[in-house]
């Protein structure tokens, strides 16, 4: 087969979050150190942390910033102000909110990101985006030049869904304009490359998560630039 298009995740696939957590930035710790964080009973943290993240991502569905700073101000809030000995004012909360939504130095590019797109752009491929992610990250990856060399971008908050949900990926091949089996999809989850398998794309697992391990059922990258070597095998093979 011969592939024509690349549909790219976002987070630990282009870019990783500068403190390696998408959503305890340096603001978020200049108010909370982790050094205090880790004090507190990891489970009850924990327990808050899924409560405010639950709330957070069941009204998905945004138009903007403003409505992404409002639901990020009661994340944290709620979060912090969850766990025993801990609290944060609505003010304080909000600053933390105001610069996760407007401060794209949060996030940090891979090395090789813009020179594998660019390059990819000019060999002719098609290039996309399908990622969970809110009204602020259009902005950021304009600003960092990614979006220079994408051709369609597909976000969950647009649908109000996020991946593995069915509606994303089929959103995502239409206006793509390929063959799913024309199309490499690249993320770093297996729940989310396993639903691209179900759809017919070609999956690649990111390994740009320290977490993240090598999976036998998908081929893998440990950088963007890592991609020509899935290219190459798929060239060799049709």
């Amino acid at each position: 087969m011969t592939i024509k298009g690349i549909l790219f995740d976002l987070g630990y696939t282009l870019l990783t979050p500068k403190t390696n957590d998408w959503y305890l930035t340096e603001c978020f710790y200049s108010f909370i150190p982790i050094e205090t964080l880790h004090k507190t009973d990891p489970k009850q943290a924990h327990q808050s942390f899924q409560n405010a993240y639950t709330a957070l991502h069941n009204d998905h569905k945004l138009t903007s910033r403003k409505q992404e700073l409002e639901q990020w101000t009661t994340f944290y809030y709620d979060f912090v102000n969850g766990i025993d000995g801990l609290s944060i004012t609505k003010e304080d909360a909000y600053t933390i909110a105001y610069d996760h939504t407007y401060n794209k130095d949060q996030f940090v590019l891979c090395d090789d990101t813009l020179e594998t797109l660019k390059n990819l752009k000019q060999q002719g491929y098609t290039l996309g985006i399908l990622s969970n992610t809110y009204p602020s990250a259009a902005h950021f990856i304009e600003e960092l030049h990614i979006l220079d060399y994408i051709d369609h971008a597909t976000y969950s908050y647009e649908l109000g869904k996020l991946k593995p949900d069915p509606d994303l990926y089929a959103t995502a091949i239409e206006k793509m304009q390929l063959e799913p089996n024309e199309i490499l999809f690249v993320d770093d989850l297996l729940a989310n490359l396993i639903m691209a398998e179900n759809f017919g794309l070609q999956p690649v697992l990111s390994l740009l998560n320290p977490n993240a391990k090598e999976n036998k059922r998908y081929p893998s990258i440990k950088s963007p630039s890592d991609i020509f070597k899935i290219l190459q095998t798929y060239n060799t093979l049709s």
